[in-house]
């Protein structure tokens, strides 16, 4: 840097992409559970793709409807160079409600069942807040 060369602040921008949906007709909670997500929506994965900077730096979790939504974008034409795997990124551990479904959570846990819409005091038994 030259001398006298004024520095000015980066700015970083985030682009958050959910996972494709998951098949979940037994309405379970799934939380860190490694589900598979449906990809088959070409259309969707392409207008997407469309829409996401070049030149980004990729995060996906460990989890296979993370990894695989990234995928499927960069194979639909997103501009991905390489694909940095981080568990820090995974979704929320729901503990003990994990593989139970909304209504057995209902049922056994009743006042603490506020997970997505309590403060983030609440936490499922053995779980994260």
């Amino acid at each position: 840097m030259a001398t006298g060369a004024k520095i000015t602040g980066a700015v970083t921008r985030w682009w958050w992409v959910r996972h494709a949906p998951v098949p979940n007709p037994e309405a379970r909670c799934y939380g860190q559970s490694d589900k598979d997500c449906d990809v088959s929506n070409h259309a969707l994965f392409q207008h997407q793709a469309r829409l996401l900077p070049k030149g980004a730096v990729w995060y996906a979790s460990n989890l296979l409807r993370a990894r695989k939504t990234a995928e499927q974008l960069a194979l639909h034409g997103a501009d991905m160079r390489e694909l940095n795997i981080d568990p820090n990124l995974a979704e929320q551990h729901f503990g003990d409600w994990q593989g139970l479904t909304y209504v057995e959570i209902a049922e056994k846990h009743a006042n603490n069942h506020l997970f997505w819409l309590g403060p983030p005091e609440h936490r499922p038994p053995g779980g994260e807040s």
